[in-house]
């Protein structure tokens, strides 16, 4: 062995490459075992990430809703149009009026009472005075509780066809064209003079005669004119014109 000389034996170099081609060696196989490692660290990682869903399953807010979708109408068929419902219901001063006032849309010809009932009224005739508002059929029952004479005052609780009246403490029925609300005693006048009164077809002296009254005999009156010297009065079943002057509201 030469040991003469200053410079660096070329075996000694060797070790130092050799562990750099080891090192480059694992290296690689690193990188493949890596590379190999890599599909399947991927999906574990996008699976367990908090900030996405877990595969498979939807978010209860993704779920988009369907708008419902108005049928359209078949083509050349008409298309109902609903009315206005703009109307708005009455205030209560507007409602119908209670059971106890005057009734509307009363039959024709039949006296409408002249305010809120109860009222006085008086029969016109002889009436019956029933426990059910209207007659009895053949053969059934009378319902008639007594016959109530001409004249005889009531009071009217519930106006109609047939009224609602109490007579004598007693509610019952009276069909109400038999009815008025009118005192009869205030239409009552007596003939008072010397002799007969003439009841003449019109207000004047010079109309015809159509009956002879005599002295105390009493009338009904029908009109009773503000200006001039005659009445209307019936007489009996007869219908004709007095002078006023000799017509008291006094039974001689």
């Amino acid at each position: 062995m030469n040991t003469q000389g200053g410079g660096p034996r070329p075996a000694a170099k060797q070790p130092k490459r050799d562990n750099y081609v080891l090192g480059m060696v694992v290296l690689i196989i690193c990188a493949i075992v890596l590379g190999l490692l890599i599909p399947f660290i991927w999906p574990f990682n996008k699976v367990f990430t908090p900030s996405q869903p877990v595969s498979g399953t939807r978010s209860p807010t993704s779920v988009p809703v369907a708008s419902p979708t108005p049928e359209a109408p078949a083509t050349g068929q008409p298309q109902e149009t609903l009315p206005p419902t703009s109307e708005e219901p009455a205030p209560l001063s507007e409602q119908p009026p209670p059971a106890t006032s005057p009734a509307a849309n009363l039959p024709d010809g039949l006296e409408q009472p002249p305010g809120t009932l109860p009222q006085d009224a008086w029969t016109k005739d002889g009436v019956k005075f029933r426990s059910a508002p209207s007659a009895p059929a053949a053969g059934q029952p009378d319902n008639a509780i007594s016959t109530i004479p001409a004249g005889t005052k009531v009071s009217v609780t519930l106006w109609g066809e047939w009224a609602t009246v109490v007579h004598n403490n007693q509610s019952g029925y009276i069909k109400a064209e038999f009815l008025t609300f009118t005192d009869p005693a205030a239409n009552k006048r007596w003939v008072k003079c010397e002799g007969n009164l003439t009841l003449r077809a019109s207000g004047d002296s010079s109309a015809a005669a159509i009956a002879n009254m005599p002295n105390g005999t009493e009338v009904t009156v029908l009109e009773w004119p503000d200006s001039g010297d005659w009445a209307k009065v019936k007489f009996g079943t007869q219908e004709g014109w007095a002078n006023k002057n000799y017509l008291s509201t006094t039974r001689p």
